[in-house]
């Protein structure tokens, strides 16, 4: 009896995520805006090559995975300030808090650009924890809010000028098959919808790019953890990536990762990752962590840093 609760219960994961892929792919987007651009934030998930999804289980999560935050104990925050190929500042915080093992609630803001293009999004996530005929399911939805504004580095206002707000919802899951065997999806974008008010263009709307990510982890074989993410596009411009990463704990204080992306169609890797992180537990509450990535990219090599504090 549990085998065929078992079998139906996956069933019916598998027809509501083609239920959603359907429907996200029919909407048949046509804008591809460069505005509100995932440029990848957490040192952490980076040097993981950006296998991620899986394997969300703090502050990061946020943006990983909604459903990941439904790992943390009680309290966790992050924060990761860069500058994209050295131009664009970005920074990015959000923050976490556990109400109970199945109630958890996170904030998160990004920030990036300056008075030629400043654009902000706020990020709330609401995650539930439960089990379903034996096996632990963790869910997320995230709401982001979107705004930017646009020359406004010119007092004369001769210059082209501008505005914008909007909205994009998100849902991530992850299934725990064993303790250390996790499958998990994150859909980003499922609905969403950006207002522009142009100085020249007057108003219109464009949409964001949907996102399809499925991930399988594997946590804590003889201190290994190895993850695989694989981005199914939506559109016909945009081809399936795979990314992959790896990481080694020693005594739960270091830790050292790397890992690769690709697409189905490249011959060639889109880029390598390693990275590094640093655990300490000042006392049996409060946990402080430093986390470094270098990522080798064709276009321009990258450093990543990041903090995360927890609290229990």
């Amino acid at each position: 009896m549990k085998n065929h609760r078992t079998s139906r219960f996956f069933l019916y994961m598998i027809a509501i995520i083609g239920i959603i892929t359907y429907d996200i792919y029919s909407q048949d987007l046509a804008n591809f805006s460069a505005s509100f651009v995932d440029i990848g934030f957490g040192a952490r998930p980076l040097g993981m090559g950006q296998a991620y999804t899986a394997l969300t289980a703090d502050a990061n999560g946020v943006l990983w995975n909604p459903a990941g935050i439904s790992e943390v104990e009680r309290f966790e925050g992050t924060f990761c300030h860069t500058k994209l190929f050295n131009i664009v500042p970005y920074s990015f915080a959000s923050l976490v808090y556990s109400f109970s093992p199945r109630l958890s609630l996170g904030e998160g803001v990004i920030i990036s650009g300056d008075d030629l293009l400043r654009e902000l999004s706020i990020i709330s996530c609401l995650a539930t924890s439960f089990y379903v005929h034996g096996y632990k399911l963790n869910l997320g939805l995230n709401l982001n809010l979107h705004s930017a504004s646009y020359g406004k580095n010119d007092d004369s206002h001769s210059n082209v000028h501008g505005d914008a707000f909007g909205y994009s919802l998100g849902f991530g899951l992850q299934l725990y098959l064993t303790e250390k065997i996790i499958f998990a999806s994150n859909f980003k974008n499922i609905i969403n919808r950006i207002s522009w008010n142009s100085s020249t263009m007057g108003k219109y709307d464009e949409g964001l790019p949907g996102r399809l990510i499925f991930g399988v982890g594997f946590k804590n074989f003889n201190q290994l953890n190895f993850a695989l993410d694989f981005h199914k596009s939506l559109y016909r411009e945009i081809e399936d990536k795979f990314f992959l990463g790896a990481e080694y704990i020693f005594f739960d204080k270091l830790f050292l990762r790397s890992g690769t992306g690709t697409s189905i169609n490249q011959s060639q890797p889109l880029f390598y990752s390693v990275g590094f992180g640093l655990s300490h537990q000042f006392n049996p509450r409060f946990r402080f962590q430093l986390d470094g990535a270098y990522i080798i990219d064709p276009l321009a090599n990258m450093i990543r840093l990041s903090i995360l504090v927890g609290m229990k």
